[in-house]
């Protein structure tokens, strides 16, 4: 089933980055302000909170499997449906529809692996995120040469599609003899005190700006370098280079993360990516713009793990609370980022959108500094959670 997990994952990568390939393309169609073509990221990010907050709703309806495959037909069906639709509202909203099958794929698999014995789970869920990685990193440079030696911009949206009916196809004839019978149980939900903690909410406001900023510029990097006069094509180039420092700063915190605490490498990873955001608004070379995406990625790659991680053990108690409440905080970040930025860059320029972004990972790094550098209970709770 793990295999199966991380193949869906690459194609969630891929998917995650499509919008923001196109997005260009829509504004040249429709003539579309700034604002009007964040409409997209909006609705799909919409689409990503609205599964996120269904998906346990949901499986106490249908079976883990039977809602995955929901989500795997919204997927192909919204984005095979999504470049040729005649008016951008309707696109607006098969862009919502596809993202609440990237939201359910998302939200199901990691459910699937966390239902794993611990031994199995531990590394799965690492390779599930690297392989999210893989996908973002690598899809974009394969759909920008298909559009380059000839096929329409369309193909973006269609390969994703096809790539998902196929996957369809494995998951429905192959998952259910691999599956794990404890990635199929339900659980209650924890009590709600959790949220009366000001250091959860520390946490929910800093992944909150976290993918603010990562799916803002993910989103908007291309429209960016389409405005430096790179061209449509090669501008989508710069989101497989901030995957690509994603990817490497991700393996480098993970040895990182052996020796130090994990709100060390936070404070790291937040200022450096304010810093680097900041960067990027004021160098006007092409080739040094890519160096400071590709920079960007890096400081970008372990924030969210290592929000988690820190949370998990301020909380090791409530960990399933947390990395719910914490989901949803990441949801509601997708939901707003892309606005910000569009919005800003219409009325003002993106230049200006990016340096709110870069304010808001600093206010990030002041607050993980009120997050401890240990646990606060006690050491045996920590010791059974890392075990």
């Amino acid at each position: 089933m793990e295999r199966l997990s991380y193949i869906a994952f690459i194609i969630l990568g891929i998917s995650g980055t499509v919008n923001g390939m196109a997005l260009p393309f829509f504004i040249e169609q429709f003539d579309l302000s700034l604002s009007l073509a964040g409409l997209l990221l909006f609705a799909s990010s919409a689409g990503y909170l609205a599964a996120s907050s269904a998906f346990p709703y949901l499986t106490k309806i249908k079976s883990t499997k039977s809602v995955i495959s929901a989500g795997f037909v919204l997927i192909a069906v919204g984005y095979g449906l999504l470049p040729f639709l005649p008016a951008w509202w309707l696109a607006v909203l098969a862009g919502f529809a596809a993202n609440l099958g990237c939201g359910t794929i998302d939200v199901g698999y990691n459910t699937l692996i966390a239902g794993l014995e611990p031994q199995r789970a531990k590394p799965a869920m690492s390779w599930l995120h690297f392989s999210y990685g893989i996908g973002a990193l690598l899809g974009p440079v394969f759909l920008s040469r298909l559009v380059a030696v000839g096929f329409p911009w369309s193909s973006f949206y269609l390969t994703t599609s096809f790539l998902t009916v196929l996957f369809l196809g494995l998951w429905h004839f192959k998952e259910l003899d691999e599956t794990d019978p404890k990635a199929e149980q339900h659980t209650d939900s924890a009590n709600i005190t959790i949220f009366k903690e000001p250091l959860f909410w520390v946490l929910f406001t800093s992944i909150f700006i976290y993918v603010c900023a990562e799916t803002a510029l993910v989103g908007w990097i291309p429209t960016f370098l389409t405005d430096m006069g790179v061209s449509a094509t090669n501008a989508t180039v710069g989101i497989s280079i901030i995957w690509l420092g994603i990817t490497i700063g991700r393996g480098l915190c993970g040895k990182l993360s052996v020796f130090l605490a994990p709100k060390s490498i936070l404070l790291v990873l937040t200022s450096g990516t304010a810093l680097a955001m900041t960067i990027l608004i004021f160098v006007k070379p092409v080739w040094l713009v890519f160096a400071v995406l590709f920079l960007a990625g890096l400081f970008l790659s372990a924030i969210f793990p290592m929000i988690m991680l820190q949370g998990a053990m301020i909380f090791p108690s409530s960990t399933a609370e947390v990395t719910s409440g914490l989901v949803i905080a990441g949801s509601l970040g997708g939901l707003v980022g892309p606005s910000i930025l569009g919005i800003i860059g219409e009325f003002h320029s993106l230049q200006m959108g990016i340096a709110v972004v870069a304010a808001m990972m600093l206010f990030s790094t002041l607050l993980i500094t009120r997050c401890p550098s240990a646990p606060q209970s006690a050491k045996s709770e920590k010791e059974v959670f890392l075990d």
